[in-house]
């Protein structure tokens, strides 16, 4: 999974497989909240 911050427009792109999403989706589902990432984005 990949985040890229746009700074000019304030917009962040994800970027991530199918399997990742489907977690990300079932974590939010699941308890309301996304957890920080163990590697930091690189902006």
């Amino acid at each position: 999974m990949r985040l890229v911050c746009d700074p000019v427009y304030g917009e962040v792109d994800l970027t991530a497989s199918a399997e990742e999403l489907n977690r990300l989706a079932s974590a939010v589902a699941t308890t309301g909240v996304i957890a920080p990432p163990i590697i930091p984005p690189s902006w």
